[in-house]
């Protein structure tokens, strides 16, 4: 790291999980050791919402997410990394890039009478459907 950002033990801790897991909220609770119930959950929402705006933890995020980055690159390229991981690796990478393929949502509403078509054409609809 170029500037080596000062952080705290809890800082770094719920840095490094949110590199990991890209979820605030649980970075705050498990680094700073807060209860999932309701009133706790405010005050891990407080917490992550000030350290993700503090300077020094954002300069340790962006400086680790490209070594992350970098070793993700790697493993791609890597034709001895198996398929399934570089598969994994590529879709966590632009799930977190917001290019995560969207959810295939249809609504037909279709009327027609059946026992005008052709088997052919029930076939057809049955495949397609």
């Amino acid at each position: 790291m170029s500037s080596n950002p000062k952080l705290t033990k809890k800082q770094k801790d719920f840095a490094d999980d949110y590199l990991i897991h890209w979820v605030a909220a649980k970075a705050a609770r498990k680094a700073y050791n807060i209860k999932p119930t309701k009133d706790q959950n405010v005050k891990a929402a407080v917490i992550w919402h000030l350290n993700i705006n503090k300077p020094n933890i954002q300069e340790y995020i962006k400086e680790n997410a490209q070594i992350a980055a970098s070793v993700i690159m790697e493993l791609l390229q890597n034709k001895k990394t198996p398929a399934a991981v570089r598969l994994n690796a590529s879709k966590d990478v632009l799930d977190r890039a917001w290019y995560k393929p969207i959810d295939r949502v249809q609504s037909l509403d279709i009327k027609m009478n059946l026992e005008d078509l052709s088997p052919l054409e029930l076939l057809a609809i049955i495949k397609w459907w």
